[in-house]
């Protein structure tokens, strides 16, 4: 948002200025939220190590491999933390600009230019330069239509993961954000905060609901992956934002005591029901962890956003852990983008090896190959942002406001 508005400037009330400066290009239309980039930081880094983990397998059944493989069946939460910062940042932005010039619009253009360029440029770099690796890895031929069309998470679920090749299947999240881009920015427009707060409720409530219903029917997998059904973390996310913007002082009594329920309360009876299912049988276990999982974790990652929300937010110094954590995030799209390609291209050039037990354990090697990719997927982000995407965003156009609407934009507390 580094660009100036074109717009008259009228006079107007001293506490319009401050807001009105943001839009115009001396800040940007959101303030920053330095805890939220930190966050995203961790979650990135767990999707990182999750499909590490995967990828280079246990080779024993001793006990420290079997809690590690334990472990991995949590990890993928981290998605839902995705999620919710992601709802809650999105409808910030169309809340704020509501009464911008063309606020859709431009919500769309900036969009398109954060997310498209990077996505594309791979897809296209892996049609030229990756189709040597085979069709495991590249797909069947005419298999990357879906990546193109951002529908690889309904691939995934109606025919087989192994449908997309091993290059592309951690898209099928990035399908399900940018399906809901489609429809939300005109809901979150044009329909008042105090309607749409309920309305986030019962977008959860339905997506948890379906999810049960498809597991009824032995879908459970493809209920984790479509995007009516995984809208409960970004609903929740948007709720946070509404209720942060429209009414603060309720987010700020219930955030604490949201998080201190969700945390202890919530795990405890998840994996209480996890267990008993799982003593009828392993399909029922894992079956309650994918229809239960994604609103678990919604509810628990958006006590957290919702406590960020209502804290200072200065961007003061947080230590070196906090700073780095904050560097990842900046990269973060970078790093998912890469991360996956990095380690197919390893593996194929038979350098790396899948697995290298030590002594019996597979855990000391598992834990240096994820240290090794995440710095090499950090390195990749980190030339991706400052060499690509940063230059792409500087054709981002700004919010901007007439001479009507700029008297009615809200003053800042």
């Amino acid at each position: 948002m580094g660009h100036q508005a074109n717009c008259t400037r009228p006079s107007r009330p001293v506490a319009l200025t401050s807001e009105l400066r943001q839009q115009e290009g001396a800040a940007p239309a959101v303030a920053r939220y330095p805890t939220l980039d930190a966050l995203r930081g961790v979650a990135v880094i767990v999707i990182v190590v999750f499909h590490c983990l995967l990828a280079v397998p246990t080779t024993s059944g001793r006990a420290a491999d079997r809690f590690l493989q334990g472990f991995v069946a949590v990890l993928p939460s981290a998605l839902d933390l995705f999620f919710v910062i992601s709802g809650f940042l999105i409808t910030l932005i169309l809340d704020r600009t509501r009464d911008a010039d063309n606020t859709v619009r431009t919500f769309y253009i900036r969009r398109a230019l954060r997310i498209v360029p990077l996505y594309y440029g791979f897809l296209l770099f892996s049609e030229v330069f990756l189709r040597y690796l085979g069709p495991t890895d590249v797909g069947a031929p005419g298999s990357m239509k879906w990546e193109w069309l951002f529908l690889t998470n309904f691939i995934m679920a109606f025919r087989t993961p192994a449908a997309v090749g091993s290059l592309y299947p951690h898209f099928w999240s990035l399908a399900v954000e940018e399906h809901f881009y489609l429809i939300w920015p005109w809901l979150a427009v044009f329909i008042r905060p105090k309607r749409l707060i309920p309305i986030c409720a019962l977008i959860a409530v339905f997506s948890l609901t379906g999810r049960i219903m498809m597991a009824r029917h032995g879908l459970a997998y493809a209920g984790w992956l479509i995007t009516p059904m995984r809208l409960d973390g970004l609903a929740i996310g948007s709720m946070i934002a509404l209720m942060h913007r429209h009414n603060p002082g309720l987010l700020k009594r219930i955030a604490f005591p949201s998080l201190l329920i969700t945390v202890f309360l919530g795990p405890p009876a998840f994996f209480l029901l996890v267990m008993l299912l799982g003593q009828t049988s392993v399909v029922q276990s894992v079956t309650a962890g994918t229809v239960g999982g994604p609103m678990l974790g919604a509810l628990i990652f958006g006590s957290v956003v919702a406590v960020v929300a209502c804290r200072n937010r200065s961007d003061r110094s947080s230590g070196p852990v906090g700073r780095a954590l904050k560097s990842v995030g900046r990269y973060s799209y970078g790093m998912y983008v890469f991360h996956v390609p990095i380690m197919v291209i390893a593996f194929h050039t038979g350098r790396v090896d899948q697995r290298i037990p030590l002594h019996g354990y597979a855990f000391p090697y598992r834990l240096a190959f994820s240290l090794a990719i995440l710095l090499t997927s950090y390195v990749a982000g980190l030339f991706s942002w400052h060499l690509y995407e940063k230059e792409v965003l500087r054709l981002a156009p700004p919010y901007r406001y007439s001479l009507q609407n700029a008297s009615a934009v809200p003053a800042e507390a």
